[in-house]
């Protein structure tokens, strides 16, 4: 009897994933997206000084390897990446 050896899975949740060359990419996990999937972020302590105008939105992209997922390019976050909020939004509603 023949066995199949199956790949491990790629597993995405809403999530910020720290890169080996010193750079961020968010991933999210979103069904039935209408329109677009946002990360929005920025340095905790300039959020708490300056308010929102200090976040930054990214559109994320469809990741093709797994369905229901969504990605961003790799971010410089440089030293500021310990000190990063951010939240998932989709379809213009943001998501905790």
């Amino acid at each position: 009897m023949e066995q199949l050896h199956l790949l491990p899975q790629k597993e995405v949740s809403d999530q910020a994933v720290d890169n080996a060359d010193g750079t961020t990419t968010f991933t999210a996990v979103a069904e039935n997206v209408k329109d677009k999937v946002k990360v929005v972020y920025g340095k905790k302590s300039e959020v708490e000084e300056k308010g929102t105008s200090a976040l930054k939105t990214v559109t994320m992209t469809a990741d093709k390897s797994v369905a229901n997922a969504y990605t961003t390019d790799a971010i410089f976050l440089g030293d500021d990446a310990l000190d990063i909020v951010y939240y998932i939004e989709v379809d213009g509603v943001k998501r905790h």
